[in-house]
């Protein structure tokens, strides 16, 4: 696989950082400097809308807005193409932005003209604020070199050595007058942005009252913040288990060792959270009946559940049996109340819907049978899932061999190249709702959701330890192909000092301008 991230050191004139940055970037996005270090999770807030346009045979040229007929704006772009002729395209341009019909699916094409108004459109400030933390002295001033950045959105966490801490999302969102999903109006006065959030008004804190920041997918914000910030977030048991960690009554002090320990972790609190409710059910409709065979089944898999500690490993059966459940559960969920055609689309969004139904149905959910033959029906197509892919022996279900690591090269679409360049390997511990993300494709593999990890020990200013789960080179020819991988996968990590002189030199490249040699 090729890695996003680039690892480095960067040192001269204002600069001594070192962590992670995009490839081709020349700032350091995660890391560390001799004062201040930081990490980023995403946090995935909408930055953009469509917009329909409204049009008339009798003002052409022109899209209705407030009840006024405005002409829009056209440009050609022409694109150079490799090997062919170039392409020419003209593209009309709204107030709220250039029309993308050609970019949306067929279905699309019944709304008349759609266009994308997006902040990314307009300048970022990314690399400017990024400059700016990367010469950071401490967390007051990391927090004010952050104004600049308005795209994408981020969580960072970041602390210094005196001792203090914070936590923002950088970016800027819009302030929406309509909460709305799906296309908005284009003609409507009230769907126009009215600004965006001013950067003091964006979620952070410096010097947390519980001693800690921390953030993992999760929302930032609190009930009464008084901006919608349009964000998908994740359910938010990674972030319940990392404050976890970090507050364990028997762990008064933490170490880099201790953090490696969390970066890894693999409890599910979901599974924790959901089996005692699964099992529940299970236990008050076990019955005997005719179905001899598929009754010590459902009794070997409950039993299998009922004796896993909520730890996700490659050989426990407990989490191949709860994840396809869960799978197939959510599913059900979801067409209870939607179209066939829509599912596919819905079921990862609608977990956590899923697992508040296994506590309690208030809302009368399900209309054609009771919830808990929902659920009996759910686990009944998990265990004959199962059972097809691995046979009747409930000892051979272990994780690892539905949740494989899998790591495709960008060039692997070409001809037989997956087969040289792609990394199709080991049953992994983790899934996507552990610390040690792990991912999860749709037929479970894993996907090293969280393929960069550090840790920043602020008492020694001279060092950062590092792993990349792609590793720092793309190139299946290199010695540096794939060789972080292992370490990735036991959860180690290498040095990446910050000192000239705690660095090992082992190949020196040296960039000359053309007209010298």
């Amino acid at each position: 696989a090729v890695s996003c991230w680039h690892q480095a050191h960067l040192c001269g004139g204002s600069f001594n950082v070192a962590g992670m940055s995009y490839v081709g970037m020349p700032a350091i996005m995660f890391g560390r400097n001799e004062d201040v270090g930081w990490g980023i999770t995403n946090n995935i807030c909408s930055l953009r809308d469509l917009y329909q346009e409204k049009t008339s045979p009798d003002h052409p040229g022109c899209f209705l807005f407030d009840s006024e007929w405005e002409p829009y704006r056209e440009r050609t772009e022409t694109v150079r193409v490799r090997d062919q002729d170039p392409v020419t395209k003209t593209i009309r341009v709204s107030r709220n932005g250039p029309i993308v019909d050609d970019l949306l699916p067929p279905p699309a094409d019944t709304t008349g003209p759609v266009s994308l108004r997006w902040l990314g459109m307009h300048e970022g400030g990314w690399l400017t604020a990024l400059l700016g933390i990367d010469r950071a002295r401490d967390v007051r001033g990391f927090e004010e070199a952050l104004r600049p950045w308005h795209v994408p959105t981020f969580s960072l966490v970041f602390a210094d050595r005196a001792g203090h801490t914070g936590l923002k999302i950088s970016g800027r969102i819009p302030i929406r007058n309509v909460e709305e999903h799906g296309y908005r109006p284009g003609w409507e006065l009230d769907h126009q942005w009215s600004g965006l959030i001013p950067f003091e008004d964006m979620p952070g804190v410096i010097d947390p009252e519980q001693g800690f920041a921390a953030t993992a997918n999760n929302p930032l914000a609190t009930a009464d913040y008084p901006y919608p910030l349009s964000c998908t977030s994740g359910a938010g048991y990674r972030a319940r288990r990392v404050r976890q960690m970090i507050t364990e009554p028997d762990r008064s002090l933490h170490s880099p060792a201790t953090f490696g320990h969390m970066q890894v972790d693999a409890v599910s609190l979901r599974a924790l959270n959901c089996l005692p409710l699964i099992l529940s059910i299970l236990d008050t409709h076990a019955v005997d009946d005719a179905r001899a065979a598929d009754d010590e089944r459902r009794r070997q898999a409950t039993e299998a559940l009922r004796d896993w500690d909520g730890e996700v490993l490659p050989d426990a059966i407990g989490p191949t049996i709860f994840n396809v459940f869960f799978r197939y559960w959510t599913r059900a969920v979801v067409a209870e109340r939607f179209e066939e055609n829509a599912q596919p689309l819905l079921t990862a969004g609608a977990e956590a819907l899923a697992a508040r139904l296994l506590s309690e149905d208030r809302c009368s959910w399900f209309a054609n049978r009771d919830r808990d033959a929902h659920v009996i029906l759910a686990f009944d197509h998990t265990l004959e899932d199962l059972t097809q892919r691995f046979g009747s022996d409930m000892t051979t279900w272990g994780w690892g061999k539905l949740h494989r690591l899998t790591m495709d090269h960008v060039l692997s679409s070409r001809g037989d190249l997956d087969q040289l360049f792609n990394y199709a390997g080991m049953g992994v511990r983790g899934d996507i709702q552990c610390v040690g993300n792990t991912g999860g494709g749709p037929d479970w593999e894993a996907q090293a959701g969280g393929g960069f990890r550090m840790i920043a020990d602020l008492s020694d200013a001279a060092t950062l330890l590092t792993v990349d789960a792609p590793s720092q080179s793309g190139h299946v020819g290199s010695t540096h192909y794939k060789d972080q991988l292992a370490d990735w996968l036991s959860g180690d990590y290498h040095e990446l000092p910050l000192h000239r002189e705690r660095t090992t030199v082992r190949y020196q490249q040296t960039l000359q301008p053309d007209d010298q040699t």
